[in-house]
């Protein structure tokens, strides 16, 4: 049993600022990939207690997605961790 005040959230500029750009700083580089956002948040939001939200919500907006593996496989492994998700895509 975890004794204390709850652990803060992970704060999106707190990620963006992991990622370092030339054109714009503390902004994500490189190609775009669904499955890689999809693995970062289920590996950050397993450590959300039970009784915690776990809820994703992905703006995405690219022509193509450069992803490693396939992505159904990490949309099952966000549902098996009951995370919740909602999303949008750009229009082409």
């Amino acid at each position: 049993m975890r004794v204390g005040p709850p652990p803060l959230p992970v704060s999106v500029t707190s990620l963006l600022c992991a990622y370092p750009s030339p054109f714009l700083p503390g902004s994500p580089s490189g190609d775009a990939s669904l499955q890689n956002a999809l693995d970062l948040s289920v590996s950050l939001l397993r450590a959300v207690p039970p009784y915690g939200h776990r809820e994703v919500l992905l703006l995405f907006a690219a022509l193509a997605t450069c992803d490693p593996g396939n992505v159904l496989d990490s949309v099952r492994a966000a549902k098996e961790q009951h995370i919740r998700g909602g999303g949008t895509k750009g229009r082409g």
